[in-house]
């Protein structure tokens, strides 16, 4: 959790005021809109990700920001197309940003871009295609990490305490990641109680677990960020710096919730995450 100024707070509220009608109406639409703004985000967090391993070195830079982008829209396109395709073209693009640029310095991190920014996009987007329950999916997705998020902010804020990661995110603290839990757990119940065939206490506790990975979402941004040097991935985004810095938690959530449904539901994902 990051300190804030109030200037710097409002201007957080204001943007997210603009951005999450826009995702949530996209999510509601669904198809091919839905599709095209995670991957315009999925691209973003390329053309973010790359900088943070070559800041210096404009070439790799490009090469890696290509590479991540073609990534993404692959993923985006196996995703709507043929979901068992992910994990080939995922594979793919991945040892070929390994080949192509890093393989003679050994650096693997960096090309982990790749599945980084094109998982969570084919997360989201096989999520949404589920026939059954993909609007409730996304919704779902949506409502842990927000609820984790904001409610991590202003407990750990309010109660302070033992720090969660000193040395990679020092301003998070334990009972912002309680709090965390505890606001994921009730939005997760609220949903499967909306939903009304499935356990609630089941889809909670699910949610409080899914709140621990967003936050080792936002540790593990915090940390390349820190190797980096740079304290926001970017400055696209007013008050919340960049596009992973708004969407760490969201990525890992929507990648092990994904793993999760196809493991329990197959192409119905959403239903296979949703449904105890």
């Amino acid at each position: 959790m990051t300190a804030h100024k109030p200037g710097s707070l409002q201007t957080r509220v204001l943007s997210a005021l603009v951005l999450v009608p826009v995702a949530v109406a996209a999510a509601w639409l669904g198809g091919l809109a839905f599709a095209a703004l995670c991957v315009l985000a999925g691209v973003l967090i390329g053309w973010e990700w790359a900088p943070l391993f070559y800041r210096d070195n404009e070439k790799k830079r490009q090469y890696l920001t290509l590479w991540i982008g073609s990534g993404v829209i692959a993923a985006g396109g196996a995703a709507l197309a043929a979901p068992v395709f992910l994990l080939p073209v995922l594979g793919t693009c991945y040892f070929a940003a390994l080949i192509m640029i890093y393989v003679k310095e050994a650096r693997t991190l960096p090309a982990l871009g790749v599945v980084y920014a094109a998982f969570p996009v084919a997360a989201l987007i096989i999520f949404r295609n589920d026939a059954d329950l993909g609007l409730w999916g996304v919704i779902w997705l949506f409502a842990v990490v927000w609820s984790t998020d904001i409610a991590a902010y202003f407990t750990g804020k309010t109660l302070g305490g033992p720090r969660l990661s000193p040395r990679w995110s020092p301003n998070k603290t334990w009972s912002g990641l309680m709090g965390g839990v505890a606001a994921a757990a009730l939005a997760g119940g609220i949903i499967a109680f909306a939903i009304g065939n499935t356990s609630v206490v089941r889809l909670a506790a699910l949610s409080g677990v899914m709140a621990i990975i967003a936050q080792m979402g936002d540790i593990f941004e915090s940390s390349l960020k820190r190797r980096a040097g740079v304290k926001d991935s970017s400055s696209i985004i007013p008050g919340h710096g960049g596009v992973m810095d708004r969407l760490d938690g969201l990525i890992t959530v929507s990648t092990l919730a994904l793993l999760i449904g196809l493991a329990r539901g197959g192409e119905n994902a959403a239903k296979g995450i949703l449904i105890w």
